[in-house]
């Protein structure tokens, strides 16, 4: 692993949720402080603002964003450019832009802002070309604010009343045209000069055009206004005009993304006014765009923006490869920063399908292998993916396929048989896999006890917790499931009250806040929705009544954490959809000796056999992983004294066996799946 690069760091294994918040905020520039739009984190956490037809929204605001384009480059043909000293390129450039009413596409919009751009570095009367005028407009601008700065920091007292500004303003704001816009944190001397580049941008262009000073600029100009030279300003409204209409529509492709924030805020005020609950979350819509001020960006839109940005780039990239190589905008800096060519999604049916659009526009534009594991019964959010055909569509993967897991390494025949009954239940096919510990004889049953009695229900699993120690001599892993962090401090209470398991040296852990798995002997206590990727050989399922919804789902994936062991509480049941489930365990059974559990004790087998079939299922239940060695070797030989092919592939060698496979296998570590597929057979051959 190490050698091939492949460790989990924090580089190559992200939490999407956070992954995504990271770059739009530090890569992308999209969202956070001086950014076109904010985070409302608390707010949005656990809930679903676009509640279906998440790929019509792509189509929809696409179209949106297409027309508003288009509106921008018509609006350069009905300006008057006789009195300005650019008028001759001016007008061939509001020429072509009338070709923008033929545009059907967002490709269409890309081809000809590249027509257009050509005339970014054209001569103006052989001299200096449209973009040396703007970038001398900005050095003079920038010019005149260091010298406005110098001068009033002289003066203390006009300056703390600018200082004043920024220290009780903590809204963060962001300017659609705003140059300074890499900085997220920055001094408040810094803030001052952005804020006055701004603002003298704004009033040289409001000697030719209505403009409105807004925000904390309007603060700014409040204070400085009659000390600022408006006469050596309007020597400069020639090249504003053109900066902040024509240079726009002859940067390239540049423009479509200045555009985008904006335009997307103007598609949620009209998305508003259609009131479609049938999309959105309504509620939460309407306090984003009225109580918020359109500015908070939910999580499954960060996705949409992302995937759309990036899409866009490839666009780019599929029309001229030289044109890609050549963009500057920050986007596209983000973009090839965080592109891969291998992308592994886990769990990936808890990702929405915008998740989907986003994580696939992170594909390498040369080189690209998406793989996506997954089960669609352990599917527990209602946006989630359900059927992995859903994902079969142009917006998301042209195409894919679907391998299903046959066989089960990790659970016994009996919890693989609920599982199976389960899956039945709500998907209405029957589950492609099957236990690989099939043919093991006896093997635990689950249970459930029923009371409305809080206490004897924690007695019940203490009770459980202690037979399985009996029989075993050591503490397997074990984790109760609740469904809320209430349930769990309220069943931890009661577990460490009772003192019997602090008695037997097994301790209690709440883990509502971590995992904290690194503790042996512990039962640990766990919220359902943060047990996903752990693998434990015993589970309870604390008053799984309490769960309102997909029921059958989180029991599903509660017992597919579990090896061996499956327990459920609950209050007293009257429930249909509970009672059903309920018939598929037993009530009145317990794992009082091992012959409930794992037989060994059966009256055919020897004394020494029996030792080592306890030695056996006591390997099978550590939870690291395990260095062979030359005993263990010899306790997974067939009874023929051989080895079989499924246990060659457990410790990475080839078939058939060579004469001194044993050699090969020892010292070899073995993560605890692979370990039981090597031991399983002796076991299973004993049974047959």
């Amino acid at each position: 692993m190490n050698s091939e690069g492949l460790q989990d760091t924090t580089n190559k294994v992200q939490v999407w949720d956070t992954y995504l918040a990271r770059i739009v905020r530090d890569k992308y520039h999209l969202v956070g402080d001086n950014a076109p739009f904010g985070f409302k984190r608390r707010e949005f956490e656990n809930t679903i603002a676009i509640i279906d037809n998440e790929l019509s929204l792509i189509d929809d605001f696409l179209s949106f964003f297409v027309e508003t384009l288009k509106s921008k480059l018509m609006d350069i043909t009905k300006m008057d450019m006789g009195s300005y000293s650019w008028k001759t390129i001016g007008k061939n450039i509001s020429d072509l832009c009338k070709s923008a009413n033929n545009a059907k596409s967002l490709r269409d919009v890309v081809l000809l802002l590249m027509r257009l751009e050509r005339y970014r570095n054209d001569k103006l009367n052989g001299k200096d070309s449209l973009a040396e005028m703007v970038s001398q407009y900005y050095s003079d601008i920038k010019d005149m604010a260091a010298e406005y700065m110098v001068k009033w920091q002289k003066d203390k007292d006009l300056y703390a009343k600018l200082k004043n500004i920024y220290e009780d303003d903590y809204e963060d704001e962001y300017s659609d045209d705003d140059d300074d816009e890499t900085f997220s944190i920055a001094s408040v001397d810094n803030k001052i000069a952005s804020d006055l580049r701004h603002l003298l941008r704004l009033l040289v262009l409001r000697n030719v055009q209505k403009v409105e000073i807004i925000g904390r600029k309007a603060k700014v100009f409040s204070i400085v206004g009659t000390k600022i030279n408006t006469e050596a300003l309007a020597s400069l409204s020639d090249i504003a005009v053109l900066n902040a209409t024509v240079m726009p529509v002859v940067s390239g492709y540049e423009m479509i993304f200045d555009v985008l924030p904006k335009a997307y805020k103007e598609f949620r005020n009209k998305e508003l006014e259609i009131n479609n609950d049938k999309r959105w979350n309504l509620i939460l819509l309407k306090k984003i765009v009225n109580s918020y001020s359109n500015r908070p960006l939910h999580p499954q839109e960060q996705a949409l923006l992302l995937g759309i940005i990036n899409n866009i780039i490839l666009m780019v990239r599929g029309i001229s490869v030289d044109r890609f190589v050549s963009l500057k905008h920050k986007y596209a800096k983000a973009y090839k920063e965080v592109v891969v060519p291998v992308i592994g999604i886990d769990e990936a049916t808890d990702y929405c399908l915008l998740d989907f659009y986003a994580i696939n526009s992170l594909r390498h534009y040369d080189v690209s292998s998406i793989t996506m594991t997954g089960d669609g019964m352990q599917c527990l959010k209602e946006n989630g993916v359900f059927d992995w055909k859903s994902l079969a569509d142009k917006r998301l993967f042209d195409k894919i396929e679907v391998k299903d897991l046959k066989i089960s390494y990790r659970q016994s025949r009996e919890l693989l048989s609920l599982a199976h009954s389960l899956y039945r239940k709500a998907l209405h096919k029957i589950a492609p896999y099957r236990s690989y510990l099939e043919t093991m004889d006896n093997v635990p049953k689950p249970l459930w006890y029923e009371t409305d009695d809080d206490e004897k229900k924690a007695k019940w699993i203490i009770q459980r917790i202690l037979e399985i120690k009996n029989n075993y001599g050591f503490v397997p892993s074990i984790a109760i499931f609740v469904t809320d962090n209430k349930d769990a401090q309220s069943l931890f209470e009661f577990l460490e009250d009772n003192g019997k398991l602090d008695e037997a040296g097994i301790c209690v852990k709440n883990c509502v806040e971590g995992d904290k798995l690194s503790d042996s002997d512990a039962v640990r206590i766990f919220p359902i929705d943060k047990v996903k990727g752990m693998e434990f050989e015993v589970v309870f399922f604390h008053n799984i009544d309490k769960v309102k919804t997909m029921v059958d789902r989180y029991l599903y994936v509660g017992l597919s954490r579990a090896t061996f062991y499956l327990g459920v509480t609950s209050n007293e049941v009257d429930d249909e959809v509970l009672l059903t489930i309920q018939r598929m365990f037993n009530k009145r059974g317990n794992w009082a000796t091992i012959n409930d559990g794992l037989d060994v004790s059966e009256a055919q087998v020897t004394t020494d056999n029996e030792s080592k079939e306890e030695k056996i299922i006591k390997l099978m239940l550590k939870t690291e992983n395990t260095i062979l060695t030359k005993d263990i070797i010899e306790l997974a030989k067939t009874p023929n004294g051989g080895i079989t092919r499924s246990q060659l592939e457990a410790v990475g060698l080839t078939w058939p066996p060579v004469e001194n496979w044993k050699e090969q296998a020892e010292g070899k570590e073995l993560i605890p799946s692979m370990l039981k597929q090597f031991l399983t057979v002796k076991y299973a051959k004993r049974k047959q």
